[in-house]
């Protein structure tokens, strides 16, 4: 199987250990320069889909993650990190304040597979394969800090085809309790959920809220950003 550091090698701008190393902030900057700097973007936690104020321009975004990179809080002596979210829709909106809905998205900008029933092994064979297949542009991965890798394809649709290659077909009509299908046939194993255009996904930088581990970037390729 290939490791993380052998996609990291793979990554367009160099990322990981012996490169470039990325500060949380800088990470999240990074995510966030691929969208479209108008786009309104969401970035919060899942209960936050209708918060105020978890709807902004990219550029906003990047704006304030700036000064909390300039500006770390600082409680007894050491450093923290100030995080508005954990998670970021991979879509821009039409309005700030009508939430994170379908009936709010504007436009499509990244697919974003998810296959947190495979191994993380059997993830990154995947990854590396999609790289090298080149089918779908890949513009980003973000290891989830705990079990799965989030990969952003950049791509306005989804067909039904893109469906069956990435998520498979169901043998059967029955589901889990999770909702999702038991079985798969064909396809590369992703989750058919993270595929929804509105779908909460990690956003690169902040700790994941349960293991602490980084939400961090293994690949990215800035020549995939949306530009004005």
């Amino acid at each position: 199987y290939p490791t993380e550091d052998d996609i990291m090698a793979m990554s367009p701008l160099p990322v990981g250990r012996g490169k470039l190393h990325l500060y949380p902030y800088t990470q999240a900057i990074l995510h966030l320069e691929l969208f479209p700097p108008e786009a309104l973007v969401w970035i919060g936690e899942v209960e936050d889909s209708r918060t105020p104020g978890k709807i902004r321009t990219a550029e906003t975004w990047i704006e304030t993650f700036k000064i909390l990179e300039r500006s770390p809080m600082v409680k007894e002596e050491v450093a923290t990190w100030s995080w508005p979210g954990h998670y970021i829709a991979p879509c821009a909106f039409l309005e700030k304040d009508l939430g994170r809905n379908k009936a709010n998205i504007e436009r499509r900008l990244f697919a974003v597979a998810e296959a947190d029933q495979l191994t993380r092994n059997e993830q990154l064979a995947v990854i590396k394969a999609m790289i090298l297949d080149k089918r779908f542009p890949i513009a980003y991965v973000v290891s989830s800090g705990s079990k799965s890798y989030h990969i952003g394809l950049k791509t306005a649709s989804v067909t039904a085809t893109d469906e069956v290659y990435l998520a498979g077909i169901t043998n059967s009509k029955k589901v889990s309790t999770g909702g999702r299908p038991p079985k798969r046939i064909g396809g590369m194993g992703f989750d058919p959920a993270s595929l929804r255009p509105s779908q909460a996904v990690r956003l690169a930088g902040p700790p994941h809220q349960k293991t602490g581990n980084q939400q961090k970037l293994v690949y990215i390729d800035p020549s995939l950003a949306y530009i004005k």
